[in-house]
């Protein structure tokens, strides 16, 4: 019995000790297995091209409590993985520390460094409290300063380290020009987060181009235009500015309207934005009437009957909902969706004149053009009307957004640059309005429209670690009725069908082990001698 006992206790201290060891030796050495899809819990190869590249070390202090609820505990957690990660990627250029806010000395560190208390909802069995926590950090490189004030989003917090590291570490920053004239969406009107990430990056400028004669151009250090929803016609001055920018070799982004929207009363009417003859001349066309497709965005509207007020939520065809993206091209290559609100069919990308076409997005085969829509000047798009087919209309799918990469030759004969721009590039799509902070899924516009200056500048790195975690996947249309009817019933009975068939099964093995036991337990009669 002691022999047995000796054994048992050194069974145990030898369990106990291979378990400290392996908690040493994970500790040393940071390793895991990824297996989400698109490895959405590993870094980005942006981010480990920009971490290895770093010559100089980046510090990072990091402000996190430790009182905080649940909800938030573990994103300290992660923090801490994905500092380890960049470490470790870095081959131990970037350095980070805890630092202890729980003292004195630590909070008003953190304060001066510019990290913001965030106050929390407890709730306990006995009593509701306001809690104040930190949860921030700061990167130090060479004599500059980045600040994360706020950790809340924790999906996002590989491209805000990524995109400061690299804000840091550069030491000039791409002008890139958005026309802020004409009525277009300027740089004031977009998303405060938004025109925060691109100012981030990029030295946003404003361009009027209102006034301009003949012979204008648009200045030089300018690297990129993007051009978003002008609402007014340009005139020869602008086009020209335009047309010159392009012929230098520098890309663009154009969203178009073809329409105008007044969302109070469904109404639409005609546009012009004077950039029609010039689009011609490259080869396309921006069709007059909206793309309409069942694979569209919900939209909720409510209506007033008496005292009463009623919503509904309904499917709204002109809110395109668009899952055809290319997966080959750096601006939707890691996009899973994207809704485009009242967008226009690009027609010419088959073969344009001039250039080669990509098609970047394009509606499903469930999408329609409403023909009559074309022909009259204002129509209504009320949602509690019913969008359906005609006969007379055409049927997708269409081109939503494409890129168009040169040779392109100069709209205006007597060009101040030579006439053909053989290494221009620009994206043409049929709305602006994704960009629009007041949009629906204005998320997946505000990751497309970083994407393209991101992509007019070349970073596609940053494209690729913004667009992780943006996942959508729709569920495949099943048209037979019949086997809609199959599948409903399969998901009803299936689940009870599978527990009875279980528990027969469980009944039976039970039932046999209970008979061998009693028939191993039953007297056995003594044999003759």
């Amino acid at each position: 019995m002691t022999r047995l006992r000796l054994f048992s206790a050194a069974g145990a201290a030898l369990a106990a000790g291979c378990l400290v060891f392996l908690n040493l030796l994970s500790s040393q050495f940071h390793l895991r297995w990824d297996l989400s899809a698109e490895r959405l819990y590993s870094l980005s190869p942006g981010s480990e091209r920009i971490l290895r590249e770093l010559e100089d070390p980046v510090d990072v202090r990091v402000y996190f409590s430790k009182q905080l609820p649940p909800e938030y505990s573990a994103s300290r957690s992660y923090v801490k993985d994905l500092l380890q990660e960049y470490r470790d990627t870095s081959e131990g250029h970037l350095r980070f520390e805890f630092v202890d806010v729980e003292s004195q000395d630590g909070q008003r560190e953190a304060l001066e460094a510019g990290i913001t208390p965030v106050e929390f909802n407890v709730v306990s069995r006995e009593k509701f409290e306001l809690r104040q926590g930190l949860m921030g950090l700061v990167l130090r490189y060479e004599d500059k300063k980045e600040t994360l004030p706020i950790l809340l989003k924790v999906e996002s917090l590989e491209y805000d380290l990524t995109s400061r590291i690299l804000r840091l570490t550069r030491r000039s920053r791409k002008a890139v020009g958005v026309l802020s004239s004409h009525g277009a969406l300027s740089p004031e009107s977009l998303h405060p987060r938004v025109r925060e990430l691109l100012e981030r990056n990029y030295d946003v400028r404003p361009l009027d181009l209102r006034g301009l004669t003949r012979g204008a151009t648009i200045p030089a250090e300018l690297s990129a235009l993007l051009v978003l929803g002008p609402t007014e016609e340009l005139q020869e001055g602008s086009l020209y500015a335009v047309d010159q920018f392009l012929m230098s070799g520098r890309p663009m982004a154009l969203c178009l309207d073809t329409r105008r929207v007044d969302l109070r009363s469904f109404m639409v009417s005609s546009l012009k934005t004077g950039l029609e003859p010039w689009l011609r001349s490259l080869g396309f066309t921006l069709r007059a009437d909206f793309v309409l497709d069942a694979q569209c965005q919900k939209v909720q509207v409510s209506q007033q009957r008496g005292w009463f007020a009623i919503t509904n939520i309904l499917d709204f065809p002109p809110f395109v909902l668009s899952t055809d993206l290319d997966k080959a091209h750096p601006v939707t290559r890691h996009l899973n969706s994207l809704t485009l609100p009242f967008v226009s069919a690009i027609e010419g990308s088959a073969a344009p004149r001039q250039g080669q076409a990509t098609s970047l997005v394009r509606s499903s085969r469930f999408s329609w053009l409403k023909t009559a829509w074309g022909r009259g000047l204002v129509h209504s798009i009320n949602p509690m009307q019913g969008f359906t087919m005609d006969k007379e209309d055409l049927k997708g799918p269409f081109d939503l957004m494409v890129e168009v990469q040169g040779p392109f030759t100069s709209y205006f004969k007597t060009s101040a640059l030579p006439r053909s721009a053989p290494g221009a590039r620009f994206i043409l799509a049929g709305t602006s309005r994704f960009a629009h902070p007041d949009m629906p899924d204005s998320e997946s516009g505000a990751v497309l429209l970083l994407s393209l200056v991101d992509w007019m500048l070349l970073d596609s790195d940053l494209i690729a670690i913004r667009a992780k975690g943006s996942v959508f996947r729709p569920l495949r249309e099943v048209g037979n009725p019949a086997a809609k009817a199959a599948i409903r019933w399969l998901d009803i009975l299936g689940p009870a069908f599978l527990i009875a068939v279980f528990g027969a099964a469980r009944f039976r093995t039970r039932r046999s082990l209970s008979r061998r036991r009693a028939e191993e337990s039953r007297p056995r009669e003594p044999r003759d001698a």
